[in-house]
């Protein structure tokens, strides 16, 4: 009993290692994206902060 156990335990591990290898890209790409958008709000954001300054 104690040796399948261990094999069902090491199948586990070895199953959420995997699915946390294919998260990786997609938290990847996530995170690419946010630095893409972010950059064209902020600038956005000081024009109309400029604009009402004035």
């Amino acid at each position: 009993p104690s040796a399948s156990l261990s094999l069902a335990l090491l199948e586990t591990w070895v199953n959420l290692g995997m699915a946390m290898a294919a998260r990786m890209p997609m938290i990847t790409t996530t995170i690419m994206s946010s630095i893409r958008v972010k950059p064209s709000r902020l600038r956005r954001l000081r024009m109309v902060v400029l604009l009402v300054d004035d």
